[in-house]
């Protein structure tokens, strides 16, 4: 990743995504700590040894970030369900990532955008960046955009023709940060898509780099 400028990255264990959050956590926390470019996105879910389990890792490893992956890990962003488990993230002062799309394909959307927006406006502190927010759904994401300002959209899967430049002059290069999906997917597309993309230095390093460096309280 280097050769392609990325310095630093966000990083899920494979094990909390897709067997045991609470596991895999701990394996990240373990694999990653002479390396310190490596920051931890711990997988969280709504089960109560899921919570407390990152809150022990959030207070020994002072880790800035969560995410959960509904679709996969089955279970739905319903207040019933996720209450207690954003309550702890609010409290802790966390970003939260959501996966909206299990497949490595991003043709459809697995996560219930209704949900989210009320998730959102019912937690208006949290950050809330939605990965994986792919092309073929933008005539729902843009009004999510509107109608939550802690909605951050994640750049891997926005393949649409001019996606970053029409983001960034409608609602503000605020509301993108890269990501590239790796391993899974080819870094320099999505570095490709924010370095060729018809808009200021500026607002290119913001989305590269330096809106999730401020969410995660992170030194530039």
């Amino acid at each position: 990743m280097r050769r392609l400028g990325v310095n630093r990255v966000l990083a899920v264990h494979s094990l909390a995504k897709e067997t045991d959050p609470v596991d895999g956590n701990r394996l990240l926390m373990e694999e990653i700590k002479d390396a310190p470019d490596i920051h931890p996105c711990l997988v969280i879910g709504p089960s109560a040894r899921e919570i407390e389990t990152v809150r022990e890792l959030i207070d020994v490893y002072h880790a800035k970030a969560v995410k959960l992956y509904p679709t996969e890990q089955n279970f739905i962003l319903k207040p019933w369900v996720v209450s207690k488990m954003l309550d702890a993230v609010a409290s802790m002062g966390l970003v939260l990532f959501i996966e909206l799309c299990q497949s490595e394909f991003p043709f459809t959307i697995d996560v219930d955008l209704d949900d989210i927006c009320q998730l959102c406006n019912t937690y208006p502190d949290i950050p809330v960046v939605l990965c994986r927010a792919n092309f073929r759904s933008t005539k729902n994401l843009y009004p999510l955009i509107e109608a939550c300002d802690n909605v951050v959209l994640e750049t891997s899967a926005l393949w649409n023709f001019r996606v970053v430049e029409y983001i960034t002059n409608t609602y503000g290069a605020h509301r993108l940060v890269f990501g590239s999906y790796s391993p899974f997917q080819e870094v320099a597309a999505s570095v490709g898509m924010i370095y060729y993309s018809n808009i200021s230095a500026e607002d290119k390093g913001n989305i590269a780099s330096g809106n999730l460096a401020r969410l995660l309280g992170f030194e530039l």
